[in-house]
């Protein structure tokens, strides 16, 4: 009887070839493997090509010195030629020449390190059995993954559009911590259902990818009941018999859809570029249990699907250095879609005020506060000063240089009406895009949310969240650092929240150059031809050391230049307050009223700041507003 497998090695590997061929033959597979060492060409022609001419696999084992072999080189050759199954087994980690690479390219790649000598026999096994298989969907230009007889077992990597599925263990890290001796066999037997399922599916086990897959479906159709029938197999699957405190194994399963791009490396043929990137991404996005396709992969497989499948539209979710993506649950049953926890949506790239004036001075602050962010030793930081002092025109512009380094980006949370915790989560949940569910609590669903994120998140206005002496904000900002893990904390306030972990970056007054700058360029949003000569500066200087060089009480004197001059301001400011009109204010919403004060809002003037012919405050636009 033939043999089935022909063995192509090198005699230096003779005992790391045996211990795999003795398993294969103890399975009762046929094995011919040159043990004598035939080198001369007459028994070579009489017994290696008869060998070849029989076997249905050429079995070629990589090491360093069979890929310099002559006689593998004139087998492999040989096999190629008629048209026979190969399969490498790499038992160093070489590449192959580039006469070989012709022959492999494409090929599944069996690594003897990764897999050991039994389950490299099991694979081998696989291989065998496949062979002489008809794929129900060959590819074009009939490539062939083992070759053989005109009937390839799979199709070669699919080019062209082509589903990728990745697959992922949900909790898979904290389980190796904590066990990592006792879970191999349990980590074998999620490999072997999800390799028993994969060609009832017609598709290819590009690699592995830690304790998930990488897979190649040839149709969007394929992937998608692939995925419904691991999680069902899964399901069935009983995990405690593994005694690690396992009832069940939740696996995330994620699709994507469109044009691969296809590269050679070294030998190795795998998927590069944005399809496979983004296919990660959405198997990222799904938790335990949940089958997620894109919105390329269910457009595809919907219509074959009619009847057997159902899916629940996600709506759009930002994908880590993807951007948005429309997401779609996958069941057979619809009410897994209901019983089973959604992906909360990604924050956007960016989400930051904007502001309608221009960021003027402090430029040794915000190269030194950049650095700082940038080289991320801590995961809060907190700019503090006085209010006034400009805390939020510095953050946003620092957040605004900062959002590129972040993944995630860029995003601002407004706390000014906030008055504890969770008014805290609720400003926090609304910026990032949250829709709160009654199943969880929210300050879950935010970490949840902001868990793997790379994201810079600026937290404006804390210093009043607070209550009967407690820093709730040092609470919240607490849970948010422990329960994530690239989650930078950008916190502005006036009062530094209880928290150990936290740097400090001090704001204070701006320096006399950077206060004049500051008060000819808001001059000039009132009059047009304003100019520090036209201001008189030494005016100007001696007004904005006499306003302490605070950046908002110069905003609010330069706001005014329309109605008096920098030298009429600074002395009335030097007059007291005995020496304003206090017949007429104005409401902070226009009204006029008689004999009160002006809104504290600008207290660091005297209340009734005007002219006695105004009657009316200045437009809201010429005031500073926080950005």
């Amino acid at each position: 009887m033939p043999a089935e497998i022909f063995v192509s090695y090198s005699r230096a590997d003779r005992e790391r070839v045996l211990e795999i061929t003795s398993r294969l033959t103890a399975q009762g597979v046929s094995v011919w493997i040159d043990l004598e060492g035939i080198s001369a060409a007459s028994r070579w022609s009489a017994e290696i090509v008869h060998a070849l001419e029989q076997c249905r696999l050429l079995l070629l084992m990589v090491s360093a010195t069979s890929v310099d072999s002559t006689y593998v080189r004139q087998e492999v050759l040989l096999a190629a030629e008629s048209g026979k199954a190969l399969l490498p087994l790499y038992l160093d980690p070489v590449r192959l020449p580039p006469e070989f690479r012709l022959h492999f390219a494409g090929i599944q790649n069996l690594e003897l390190e990764r897999l050991g000598p039994e389950d490299a026999a099991k694979e081998i096994l696989r291989a065998l059995k496949r062979i002489g298989d008809p794929s129900p969907h060959p590819q074009p230009g009939g490539h062939q993954i083992w070759g053989g007889h005109g009937q390839p077992y799979s199709p070669n990597l699919p080019r062209g559009t082509v589903t990728i599925v990745f697959t992922d263990i949900e909790g898979s890290s904290d389980l190796w911590e904590a066990r990592r001796h006792e879970l191999l066999p349990l980590y074998e037997r999620h490999n072997e259902i999800v390799r028993e399922q994969l060609p009832q599916f017609h598709g290819l086990e590009v690699k592995t990818t830690g304790d998930g897959f990488m897979l190649a479906f040839d149709r969007a159709i394929d992937a998608v009941d692939f995925g419904c029938a691991l999680q069902e197999r899964l399901a069935e699957e009983d995990w405690t018999a593994f005694d690690l405190g396992v009832s069940s194994l939740k696996v995330r399963v994620g699709a994507h859809t469109g044009e691969v791009i296809v590269a050679d490396d070294g030998g190795e043929i795998d998927y590069y570029g944005p399809v496979p990137n983004r296919a990660a991404r959405v198997c990222g996005a799904a938790q335990g249990a949940q089958v997620l396709a894109s919105q390329s992969t269910w457009t595809l497989a919907a219509p074959e699907a009619a009847g057997r499948l159902h899916a629940r539209d996600l709506g759009p979710h930002f994908l880590k250095g993807v951007g948005e993506e429309r997401l779609w649950q996958i069941s057979r049953d619809p009410a897994d879609l209901q019983a089973l926890p959604t992906a909360p949506p990604k924050p956007s790239r960016a989400k930051l005020p904007k502001s309608a004036t221009t960021f003027v001075g402090r430029k040794l602050e915000l190269e030194r506060f950049t650095e700082r962010l940038r080289a991320r030793k801590s995961r809060v930081y907190t700019l503090l000063g006085p209010g006034g002092t400009g805390k939020s025109r510095l953050a946003l512009e620092l957040a605004t240089r900062l959002s590129g380094d972040f993944a995630d980006g860029a995003i601002w949370v407004d706390l000014v009406e906030a008055v504890d915790g969770e008014g805290m989560w609720q400003r926090i949940a609304t910026a990032i895009g949250l829709e709160p569910k009654p199943q969880q609590s929210l300050s879950e669903q935010v970490t949840a949310s902001l868990s793997e994120r790379d994201l810079l998140l600026v937290l404006d206005n804390t210093e009043q969240i607070q209550r009967d002496g407690g820093d709730l904000c040092g609470a919240v900002l607490k849970t948010l650092v422990q329960a994530t893990g690239k989650l930078v904390l950008l916190v502005v306030t006036r009062r530094a929240p209880t928290l150990a972990a936290q740097q400090r970056l001090e704001v204070g007054p701006l320096s006399p150059e950077d206060a004049t700058s500051l008060f000819v360029e808001r001059a000039q949003a009132i009059q047009d031809d304003a100019t520090l000569e036209s201001l008189h500066p030494a005016s100007v200087a001696k007004l904005c050391q006499r306003l302490e060089y605070i950046p908002l009480a110069i905003e609010l004197a330069a706001a005014r230049v329309d109605l008096l001059s920098p030298q009429e301001i600074l002395r009335r400011l030097e007059r007291g307050p005995a020496s304003w009109n206090q017949q007429t204010t104005t409401s902070p919403n226009g009204s006029a009223r008689s004999g009160r004060p002006s809104s504290g809002r600008f207290s660091c003037f005297p209340p009734a700041f005007r002219k006695p012919s105004a009657d009316s405050q200045p437009s809201q636009a010429a005031s500073p507003i926080r950005p």
